[in-house]
């Protein structure tokens, strides 16, 4: 029962990064960018056509969905309300959850990453901008309350922000490091040396429990 409460209490006091970061305007040319993926570059048309299923399907789900007829010859009759309006219900709690689903996941996809040297009362600072919003326009948190993991393979790195729920994705394929194209090695590189993650002496990165090793970040 500990670990449950644990487990519950661990979620519902995490909180979105609007709540823990400041919205910031800020010019300049980024630390990190990188052109959004295909997906979330056509992610309101993926939308479209989920609502247009999702409206089609609750459409005829009510005004079409029918009881098998007893003899042949009788008029079809239309299924029980609460039937048909379940149904509906099942296709709207579908179809506005996968929109809302890829939004998040938009949202989630890294596009401008900002670092913000130590000043006069301020630590250092790290600007996020997700593929929904513009090039100029980002969530601000203190650089010592993140870190980074290995993604999927050697072209992403997975970032995440102490007590925010998620994560976010940084793709490093086409990437640009201060304004300049590099691989995905050179970025995957600088982005491990600006958090203080070491390698170990066979080249690889060293990593415990699926992490990687790292200096001053913050565990969650």
């Amino acid at each position: 029962m500990s670990a449950l409460r644990h487990f519950l209490r661990n979620i519902f006091q995490r909180k979105s990064i609007l709540q823990y970061g400041q919205i910031q305007e800020v010019q300049g040319v980024p630390f990190y960018e990188a052109r959004q993926p295909w997906w979330a570059r056509f992610t309101w048309g993926f939308i479209a056509a989920d609502l247009l299923v999702t409206s089609t399907m609750t459409e005829l789900t009510w005004t079409k969905w029918t009881l098998p007829p007893k003899n042949p010859n009788d008029a079809p009759v239309r299924r029980p309300t609460w039937q048909r309006a379940g149904l509906c219900l099942g296709h709207l709690t579908f179809g506005v959850g996968l929109a809302t689903l890829l939004l998040i996941a938009r949202s989630r996809v890294v596009r401008i990453l900002h670092i913000f040297p130590p000043s006069v009362g301020q630590p250092k600072q790290l600007l996020i901008a997700g593929a929904h919003v513009g090039k100029s326009r980002g969530a601000v948190v203190p650089f010592a309350c993140t870190r980074i993991e290995p993604g999927r393979d050697k072209t992403e790195v997975i970032l995440r922000i102490q007590d925010v729920r998620g994560q976010w994705w940084i793709g490093l394929t086409r990437a640009r490091l201060r304004g300049t194209p590099v691989s995905a090695a050179r970025m995957r590189d600088t982005l491990l040396a600006e958090w203080g993650i070491r390698k170990s002496l066979q080249g690889d990165l060293g990593a415990s429990s699926g992490r990687w090793k790292s200096g001053p970040l913050l565990e969650n």
